[in-house]
């Protein structure tokens, strides 16, 4: 690991490289209505959503040749998650409808073409293992407190609740990552009494 020192009174002594030093920040959009974004793990490709006049739409941006299309055509919707397929084929989002409390996940190709539902009930962007054939997302349960992790198929299929919590406890509407070692799951937790956030790491098995 990293270290350095000092001593009283005086410069560091030593001191290790400073990872951020060299980077350079491009901007990609220049419209000031991008919302969620996701980028492809190959680095080729930004999807964002687009915020105008009430309606949201997602949009695909080429990063080498600054292309942008747009991929969903602007809705009255709100997008709660874009998360990129592991293989860079696919997007993955989740929307509400307006006046609606459930969220839809579907899956449109890079390339165009319809979208399709893979899911409902899908509150956050979801979060793939390291094979790509699964994901992870949370799901609320207004009505009784309740709020859980959950993990299915990438089509859609196999929905199994690993875990749930009950308030005070609770897990929010925000996010999760999935570990390259498949085993496991972290995620954010919440005690509303308390005030205090959490990582809490959940058993995938």
């Amino acid at each position: 690991g990293a270290a350095w020192w000092m001593t009283k009174g005086s410069a560091p002594v030593a001191s290790a490289a400073r990872p951020f030093n060299d980077i350079s920040l491009t901007r990609l959009t220049t419209t000031g209505t991008a919302g969620l974004a996701a980028m492809s793990l190959d680095g080729r490709y930004v999807a964002h959503v687009a915020i105008r006049e009430g309606k949201q739409s997602l949009w695909l941006r080429q990063i080498a040749t600054t292309s942008n299309v747009e991929v969903v055509p602007a809705e009255e919707v709100r997008y709660s998650g874009v998360t990129f397929s592991p293989d860079g084929n696919h997007i993955y989002y989740s929307t509400y409808a307006r006046g609606q409390n459930l969220g839809i996940l579907y899956q449109i190709g890079v390339l165009g073409g319809g979208a399709r539902l893979v899911l409902e009930d899908v509150d956050t962007a979801v979060s793939f293992s390291p094979d790509g054939r699964q994901f992870a997302f949370i799901r609320g349960y207004p009505d009784n407190g309740k709020s859980g992790v959950v993990v299915a198929n990438a089509d859609g299929s196999g929905v199994r609740e690993v875990i749930a919590r009950s308030l005070p406890l609770s897990f929010p509407l925000e996010g999760l990552a999935w570990s390259p070692d498949g085993k496991t799951i972290a995620v954010t937790g919440d005690h509303a009494d308390q005030l205090r956030g959490q990582v809490v790491l959940v058993d995938v098995a």
